[in-house]
């Protein structure tokens, strides 16, 4: 078997991933960036993988998705933070709440619920809570801790949460006070791989949205199972609307209006007895993490499914301008920004005057801190397509992060008002961003300009 199909089988049977098409070249730049972190030869970075597993969960990482932003679901967050506030008052002072945010991306997940529990409940409870995050990719994650975020990741964000929590420094970013990032650990670690290392009945919550789309239904429905034997009895599990369900020998929907909120199952229901209810202080306090060799209750595992990975990473037909610019999206956002920007380069040289294109290309220089040719990019795109919102965002964006922020304040002041002239529902020119995320984050970027 060849070199690159050993490494996709490795990572696809460690981690879950399901195998994508761009995964090849994804994993040839991948390799690439690791050997020059570490200073390693490419043959013997070669010769050293799959076996050795810190290289592998690198290596994963390069093939996982970034995309994420403050607050996404916000019914989330306000709803758990009142069923943490009850499980709080009901336990002990020295009681502990713990929640998992598995696949937290960049960290807005984690630090939104944070930022959620500190405005909400008394600094006593709050300092009680325990929130733990982990994600392949390790760059991401070094972001993460380092707290600095970009307008567009609070595109749904309360401007006044945004003041209270953030100083905006100097190259136009947004820190995040340290205060609140302490409140969140995180792991370098592959979600299975850090479940089996949690206790039994351990957590009170766990974020899994947004992640089981990017699994292969066989490794989802063992994350499920490990996830019904860490909750408590009266534990949470979150998911995103177009994610997977749970199995519903092992939970249960929190109520019959919520599909995305569901419930451990207790034993006795498992076996046809009685329904979860859910009872507060139904539990003892457990430890975070087991001693090692701890018993663990087995985890139930589904058929393997029929097709192996390697059969699923097969080279696509000869596609169309609007294919390759979608496929070039999906590689930015899963952190190929070298991969995507060469994508890029080539539809605008087959369709040089496609303003998506260039918009798309103005993103990923901006993401690779090139500000001058980002603006160069950008402006391309909005002489192509004037009416183009999104683009008049970013360029306002690249010139701010350029230094040229009177003409960064005099777009977005324009940009603000041709915005709030849309429907807040109305969607953009990428078929995902409404006009009301385009607003929030305009606004945002007019405060830190000052």
């Amino acid at each position: 078997m060849k070199h690159l199909e050993l490494l996709v089988e490795a990572i696809s049977a460690r981690y879950g991933l399901a195998p994508q098409p761009d995964w090849p070249e994804r994993i040839h730049r991948g390799l690439a960036v690791i050997a020059e972190d570490l200073g390693l030869p490419r043959d013997e970075l070669r010769r050293r993988l799959p076996q050795d597993r810190a290289l592998l969960r690198r290596l994963a990482g390069h093939l996982t998705v970034e995309e994420t932003f403050f607050f996404r679901q916000p019914d989330h967050f306000s709803a758990l933070v009142a069923h943490l506030r009850r499980r709080l008052l009901a336990g002990g002072a020295a009681e502990k709440v713990r929640v998992w945010s598995a696949g937290c991306a960049g960290g807005d997940e984690p630090y939104s619920l944070a930022i959620a529990l500190t405005d909400s409940l008394e600094a006593s409870l709050v300092r009680r809570v325990d929130i733990l995050a982990n994600d392949l990719n390790l760059r991401a994650l070094e972001r993460a801790r380092a707290g600095l975020f970009r307008s567009w990741s609070f595109r749904t964000q309360d401007p006044a949460r945004l003041r209270r929590h953030f100083t905006v420094t100097a190259r136009g970013e947004h820190r995040l006070h340290h205060e609140i990032r302490e409140m969140v650990r995180f792991e370098h670690l592959g979600i299975q791989q850090l479940a089996e290392r949690l206790q039994d009945g351990s957590l009170d919550a766990i974020f899994f949205r947004n992640v089981s789309l990017y699994l292969d239904p066989r490794s989802s429905s063992e994350l499920f199972g490990h996830f019904s034997r860490l909750l408590r009895e009266d534990g949470w599990l979150l998911v995103a609307s177009s994610d997977q369900r749970p199995d519903r020998d092992l939970f249960v929907a929190h109520d019959k209006l919520t599909t995305t909120i569901f419930l451990p199952r207790s034993a006795e229901d498992r076996s046809g007895g009685r329904r979860h209810t859910g009872s507060l202080g139904a539990t003892v306090a457990r430890d975070w993490i087991p001693p090692s060799g701890a018993p663990r209750r087995a985890t139930p595992s589904p058929p393997a499914p029929p097709a192996t990975p390697v059969d699923r990473v097969r080279a696509a037909a000869t596609p169309s301008p609007g294919d390759m610019l979608a496929r070039a999206r999906r590689r930015a956002d899963r952190g190929g920004y070298d991969e995507a920007l060469t994508a890029c380069d080539a539809l605008i040289a087959q369709e040089p005057t496609l303003a998506d294109a260039h918009q798309l290309r103005g993103e990923l220089l901006f993401h690779k801190e090139l500000y001058s040719e980002a603006v160069g990019a950008l402006r391309q795109a909005m002489e192509l397509d004037k009416s183009d919102l999104l683009s008049r965002y970013w360029y306002a964006l690249a010139l701010q992060a350029s230094g040229r922020t009177e003409e960064a304040h005099r777009e977005v002041v324009d940009l603000q008002a041709c915005t709030e002239a849309l429907s807040e529902k109305q969607l953009l020119s990428d078929g995902r961003t409404n006009a009301a995320e385009l607003l929030n984050a305009a606004r945002t970027l007019k405060r830190s300009l000052g």
